[in-house]
């Protein structure tokens, strides 16, 4: 057998083994987040959340509601240096986004079993939300 005929044979070993395990073992599974902003920002979807924040601080005075705070939420990315990880009993993560024509930080209180928004206030302005 030549050389080139078990090459032939070998990729043609790995092809179908490679089309096996993708049908039996990968096709349809959910693959849970690995990297820390998507861990984070999947528990704080996965839990219900509230709303804390009251007047010019709560996502309603920016035209959010739960359907659209979900998806700015979803796409936000987290500032794990402004954000309080260690705090007890729930961890505050500062959270930056796009909404619109808008930058916004959203805190987010995350509890064992639910998720609070603190507020939700563009970037630069000082509104007198804490």
């Amino acid at each position: 057998m030549s050389l080139a005929r078990r090459f032939l044979y070998y990729f043609i070993g790995i092809g179908l083994g490679v089309v096996f395990v993708y049908f039996v073992v990968l096709r349809g599974r959910h693959w849970p987040a690995w990297l820390p902003r998507d861990v984070i920002i999947e528990e704080i979807l996965r839990n219900p959340i509230y709303i804390k924040a009251h007047d010019a601080c709560a996502p309603e005075a920016f035209g959010l509601d739960s359907a659209q705070l979900a998806m700015v939420i979803k796409n936000a990315s987290v500032d794990f240096k402004a954000s309080k990880v260690h705090e007890k009993p729930c961890r505050i993560y500062l959270l930056k986004t796009n909404y619109g024509s808008k930058e916004l930080n959203i805190e987010v209180a995350v509890c064992d079993s639910f998720a609070n928004i603190d507020w939700v206030k563009p970037v630069g302005e000082n509104l007198p939300c804490e």
